[in-house]
């Protein structure tokens, strides 16, 4: 099995949840409070200064996408508009089939 792949300096990498990036964000956003240095922080959240400018960078699609926070990347749609009807459309069956079982269950 494959696992994670380890650079010339031998550190492991690792995936960061989405709900690890907001947590990063949070962290820095408090460091940049205290006047604190990106090295600094990252050494504080025990990653890699690059790994937090990577995170800094996607902030916008990082916040966009809380919804769910069990993720570890976050993917676009081919065609969004599809996906955005697909998504409308299940959310009604979704209410039509609880409002079908609730008039089951009072009767």
């Amino acid at each position: 099995m494959a696992s994670a792949s380890s650079g010339p300096s031998g550190i492991k990498r690792k995936a960061l949840s989405i709900s690890n990036k907001l947590n990063i964000l949070k962290k820095y956003d408090e460091g940049c409070k205290a006047n604190k240095k990106q090295k600094e922080i990252a050494e504080e959240l025990g990653i890699a200064p690059s790994t937090l400018r990577m995170v800094l960078k996607s902030r916008v699609d990082i916040e966009k996408n809380v919804g769910g926070t069990k993720r570890q990347k976050l993917k676009h749609a081919k065609h969004e508009d599809l996906e955005k009807v697909l998504v409308e459309w299940f959310q009604k069956k979704k209410k039509k089939k609880k409002k079908k079982l609730a008039a089951i269950i009072t009767h």
